[in-house]
């Protein structure tokens, strides 16, 4: 089995998982949530989350999410539960919108200044770190990502980061290394022929060329005099 097959085969899995969850979610819900059993609802609500941001399958990990969010978890804090994994998805839910609807409307209300959970503080730092543009910090909270369905979300906002790394540097430097550009636009894995024609494509076509010496040389607008 090639690499390729190994990957449509597991993502094939997934989606089996995610469809048995979707019918036990419905079941749950028909019910009036499993006949009020919280705990047992949240389980199902939570698995079915993870497998989907996993499977980045976003319509199903979103209805997932929103009904522990909005739902099940303010159902459960005033029942006097305390649901263990309360800030671990709504961390994912906040990187769910941050990373792919790209809007906060719906999560303003979940940031809490001063919240230690590190997930929670990891999601904020993800969300400020695109809010302000930083690229170099979102890419260092990328390579720090704490659980593979968190890295998911944040794949689904790397390209528009990297796409934003390059037209910084294309108009900020004369030219600076190759292999700091593919740092910077977490490109290192990357050969250096498919970089290049990234980094020109993202740039607006601003690269001029590579010297022997592997820097690369950005073009310059002409400057307009009076």
């Amino acid at each position: 089995m090639t690499l390729a097959e190994s990957g449509s085969t597991y993502q094939q899995e997934l989606e089996q998982v995610i469809d048995l969850f979707r019918k036990l979610r419905e079941a749950v819900f028909a019910t009036k949530w499993s006949n009020n059993d919280l705990e047992f609802s949240i389980q199902v609500f939570e698995l079915s989350s993870t497998y989907c941001a996993l499977a980045s399958n976003m319509g199903e990990l979103l209805k997932s999410l929103k009904s522990l969010v909005v739902i099940l978890y303010p159902t459960a804090l005033n029942a006097k539960m305390t649901p263990k994994n309360h800030s671990h998805y709504t961390a994912l839910y906040i990187l769910y919108h941050v990373c792919y609807t790209k809007s906060t409307a719906a999560i303003i209300q979940l940031i809490q200044p001063g919240n230690s959970h590190p997930d929670l503080k990891f999601a904020v730092s993800i969300m400020n770190s695109i809010l302000h543009c930083h690229y170099h910090q979102f890419f260092q909270l990328y390579q720090q990502s704490p659980w593979p369905a968190f890295t998911s979300m944040l794949n689904m906002h790397v390209p528009s980061m990297q796409e934003l790394a390059c037209k910084v540097m294309s108009v900020s430097y004369y030219n600076t290394s190759m292999d700091w550009v593919k740092k910077s636009s977490s490109l290192c894995d990357v050969n250096d022929d498919t970089a290049m024609q990234l980094i020109q494509r993202w740039s607006g076509g601003r690269v001029d060329r590579v010297d022997d010496h592997r820097l690369m040389w950005f073009k310059r607008g002409k400057v307009v005099r009076s």
